[in-house]
């Protein structure tokens, strides 16, 4: 069994994770900062709305509790999950998140996904009776007030052998659907490889709906005893991958053997020919062979110059509507965990990628790349045990206040550090708390900002008063400050410019 520089050699990381110094140059008009720490990060995610992020620690590879961390920007770090009977072996652990995508619409969504390995021995209290063995799973938890409780499971996968190969990475498409990245659990050299095998969830790109269901439009649907879960197939250890907003196509990052890295743009019961083929190049004889594999868009070497090396791909965003300079946007960007590298590919209008750019030559051992709400890329450096966000310096939306300058939302002018706090689902003053004004306390209680409001703002303007509550003009007191005055009205005046309906003015 081949032991793989991939991902992480972790009886070394457990060592070296905590404190290694981590350097990362951005080009000229970026900045780079460390975000938090944290103990052996493995992904992070922003959470809608707030731009919270959750980061995941892999877990202290002795079956403790693995914590999935939160902070806001220049904001504390708390824990909002302790996470037990998780194997953190080998490149096992808690590897992978995603939010719902109708998360904001009301405490009934407010959903978060992870996927992570459970330990499952045959006694103990991680007993599962009668499904002894360590196995992937995708679950998904309810978040009120920045924690999250009530484990659902909705995917198991097949007990596992080795301890690497395990994938682990979650996306929503824009249809809702949930992606998922289940690895070969390196079995590559079997009679049987998993990534061969349609009965079984390894080396493949899952797809299911948010509730675990299967949808109905799977390749491989009504077709037992494929596995109905399947979305594509033939890949060695797809760890990162992404989605592209605009067009919903993901671009899988699949970690090589010893010679290939590949990027593939994914397609629906694809076949992408491992362990048949590693990169385009015949690896492994197949039988039978594949009938027509679909070979990558991005191919890169081991230890060779031209025109870039590396040992590890890490997959990353298509960046799109940010505040990066307009070259990058519909770029793909991707990372190397061995060469320390995140570079960016131009999407050909084929679907081919090409014009292959340097973005940052010290990124450390970058392990999730993706992109924040603020237009910045938010990415995690294992061995470090550091999450960085890098940001274009501009102020893109003309408020006053770049990224780099604690805007929490450089795309939304009505969001910055002390901006005036909307009903409008927004951190608008980025003090880490959303719609302090509630919806209900709006003039009238009717969640709307309009005209009755406005005349009660001109007839009450002004005045002040120890106990505001008490007063008629309480309503329209929107920052609940005792007093009727120019901030007031400025909330009134962003929000009538929405069109006077403050819920659904994003």
């Amino acid at each position: 069994m081949k032991t793989s520089p991939r991902l992480v050699v972790l009886a070394v990381l457990a060592v070296f994770a905590a404190r290694v110094a981590s350097a990362a140059t951005p080009p000229a008009g970026f900045q780079d900062a460390e975000l938090l720490s944290a103990s052996v990060p493995t992904a992070v995610a922003c959470e809608p709305g707030s731009g919270n992020a959750f980061v995941l620690e892999k877990g202290d590879g002795a079956g403790g509790a693995r914590v999935v961390r939160r902070v806001s920007a220049g904001g504390a770090v708390t824990t909002a999950l302790s996470l037990t009977c998780v194997d953190a072996n080998g490149e096992r652990g808690l590897l992978g998140i995603a939010f719902d995508p109708d998360y904001l619409q009301g405490v009934a969504t407010r959903w978060v996904y992870l996927y992570y390995t459970r330990q499952s021995p045959s006694t103990g209290a991680c007993a599962i009776p009668g499904d002894a063995g360590p196995r992937n799973r995708v679950v998904r938890f309810k978040e009120a007030g920045g924690v999250l409780s009530g484990e659902q499971l909705l995917l198991e996968g097949p007990v596992l052998g080795a301890t690497n190969h395990n994938g682990g990475t979650l996306r929503f498409a824009p249809d809702a659907t949930l992606f998922v990245s289940m690895g070969d659990n390196d079995t590559d050299a079997d009679a049987n490889p998993r990534s061969r095998d349609l009965t079984d969830l390894r080396g493949k790109i899952l797809r299911i709906g948010r509730d675990g269901t299967v949808p109905n439009d799977n390749p491989f649907v009504g077709q037992a005893p494929k596995r109905p879960e399947i979305w594509a197939w033939g890949l060695r250890n797809p760890f990162r991958f992404s989605i592209d907003a605009a067009t919903g196509t993901p671009w899988i990052a699949d970690v090589g053997e010893n010679t290939w890295e590949e990027i593939d743009r994914g397609v629906k019961g694809a076949d992408y020919g491992y362990p048949c083929f590693e990169g385009n190049v015949a690896f492994r004889t197949c039988n039978p062979a594949p009938a027509s594999p679909v070979f990558p868009e991005l191919v890169y070497g081991h230890g060779f110059v031209p025109p870039f090396n590396g040992v590890s791909v890490t997959g990353g965003p298509v960046y799109r509507n940010g505040n990066f300079p307009a070259s990058y946007e519909g770029r793909l960007f991707f990372g190397d965990y061995g060469d320390q590298w995140i570079r960016s590919a131009k999407i050909d209008p084929g679907g081919t990628l090409s014009d292959v750019q340097l973005f940052m030559a010290d990124a450390g051992r970058v392990v999730d790349i993706v992109q924040a709400p603020n237009g910045c890329l938010a990415w995690v450096d294992i061995f470090a045990g550091s999450v960085h966000e890098t940001c274009y310096t501009t102020d893109q939306d003309g408020d006053g206040f770049p990224a780099s300058g604690g805007d929490c939302n450089d795309l939304d002018a009505t969001v910055y550090p002390g901006a005036p706090e909307l009903c409008d689902g927004k951190d608008n003053d980025c003090n880490l708390f959303v719609d302090e004004a509630t919806c209900s306390a709006f003039g009238g209680g009717d969640g709307a900002v309009n005209g009755f409001d406005l005349a009660l703002l001109g007839r009450f303007f002004g005045l002040c008063s120890a106990s505001p509550s008490s007063e008629p003009w309480a309503a329209v007191d929107f920052t609940k400050d005792g007093c009727v005055d120019g901030k007031d009205l400025a909330v009134m005046a962003a929000v009538w410019g929405c069109g006077g309906n403050a819920p659904i003015c994003q």
